[in-house]
């Protein structure tokens, strides 16, 4: 008699096997945990068959594809879960709105440590000023920005 194993944590489908025979009751074979007498069905593209319940049911299965979010990318790693499900939190839009500003900030002052050069060297203090106060201007956003 054949029997399928299935994961404990999510009921997928993982293997076929032989059932053994008991050794303490004639003709009676043995199912061991996470396992089932029940054959599941061939699955759908895309999908996983799931033993929930007493039935084998299909799941989506998109892991491994690659989704785009937030300009970066995430990778699906769990069956259950559609490409379309993948939205960020307001705390994730944050985070990632946070990080593209300080890398603007790093990128603006490394801009104006550039733009200072020549005036350090023609002595030219009026705009080394200007650009000594966008720096603390900038320096004191970024701060602020990291200490969150």
């Amino acid at each position: 008699m054949k029997i399928y194993n299935y994961n404990p944590d999510n009921g997928e489908f993982l293997s076929e096997a032989d059932a053994r025979l008991s050794p303490l009751e004639k003709d009676v074979f043995l199912v061991p945990a996470n396992a089932t007498k029940l054959k599941p069905k061939k699955p759908s593209k895309n999908k996983v068959c799931v033993f929930d319940d007493g039935a084998w049911v299909e799941v989506d299965d998109y892991r491994g594809k690659e989704v785009d979010v937030l300009g970066g990318v995430f990778v699906i790693d769990k069956i259950g879960v559609k490409p379309d499900d993948i939205t960020p939190t307001k705390s994730e839009i944050d985070s990632f709105n946070k990080g593209k500003r300080i890398s603007v900030i790093k990128a603006e002052l490394s801009a104006l440590d550039a733009k200072s050069i020549r005036p350090m060297r023609e002595g030219d203090t009026e705009y080394l000023a200007t650009i000594k106060a966008q720096v603390t201007v900038l320096r004191a956003e970024l701060q602020g920005l990291l200490n969150d």
